[in-house]
């Protein structure tokens, strides 16, 4: 990571020795949909700004663990009017996941030309061929859509050289809209709406996001990789006897 925006400079994976993204990577962005397509609640509007938040923005570095088995950073930044954001960065030991646990508090509302979303973007270093997500009953391969589409959780880029090759992943565990284009996945977070509702997602949200290297973009290691991130290993301390 890069310490003064805190964005992803490189991802490595050492099987291969492969950098992975194209950096600068792993950034939020502030995001102003035109509205003038109306149905603000249904319709994603085209971007008329998108606002860098880790290169504009004051970045405050709070906490740093390197020492443990569950390695992490943690660091926050205001946007917006008076939005927070407080993002902890977790790696566990031989894990090819990095954990993002995003605190939000989105103070953001219909402007009278736009609309404001948070969003998350993570560009590739490879030639990408389609993007695969997770629909109900399977999966989808697509081409590069400059536009939302539906997934239940997922976004893999499958490579040009072949879905057998390592790729980059981007999961959540309650996100559903990703885009895939420009050899980048993103996907939206939070964002405003005018009608019918104009403040439907005011307040504070918990959202991870995990972004990760496959070893390969078959379905079945999709769906386990998928799993393990969206449903974590519960684990309960008890007394014996």
């Amino acid at each position: 990571f890069d310490l003064r925006t805190m964005q992803l400079l490189s991802f490595i994976d050492k099987k291969t020795g492969e950098n992975m993204i194209s950096s600068p990577s792993a950034a939020f962005r502030l995001i102003h949909e035109n509205l003038v397509h109306g149905m603000t609640a249904w319709r994603v509007g085209n971007a008329m700004l998108v606002e860098n938040l880790n290169e504009t923005r004051n970045v405050t570095v709070e906490k740093i663990d390197l020492t443990s088995v569950r390695k992490s950073v943690t660091y926050t930044l205001e946007f917006g009017y008076r939005s927070k954001l407080k993002v902890k960065v977790v790696l566990d030991d031989a894990s090819e996941m990095l954990d993002f646990n995003v605190e939000v508090e989105f103070l953001e509302a219909c402007e009278k030309d736009n609309i404001p979303q948070l969003n998350f973007i993570v560009p590739v270093a490879y030639g990408v061929a389609n993007y695969r997500y997770d629909v109900p009953f399977g999966t989808i391969d697509r081409p590069a859509i400059k536009h939302d589409v539906p997934s239940n959780s997922y976004s893999v880029a499958i490579r040009e050289d072949g879905e057998d090759k390592p790729s980059v992943m981007v999961v959540t565990d309650t996100k559903y809209g990703f885009r895939g284009a420009d050899q980048a996945m993103a996907v939206s977070l939070i964002r405003a709406t005018k009608d019918p509702d104009p403040y439907p997602e005011y307040g504070k949200h918990n959202i991870r996001i995990g972004v990760g290297i496959v070893g390969n973009a078959e379905p079945q290691t999709l769906y386990r990789v998928r799993s393990r991130f969206v449903h974590p290993l519960a684990i309960v301390s008890a007394c014996s006897g």
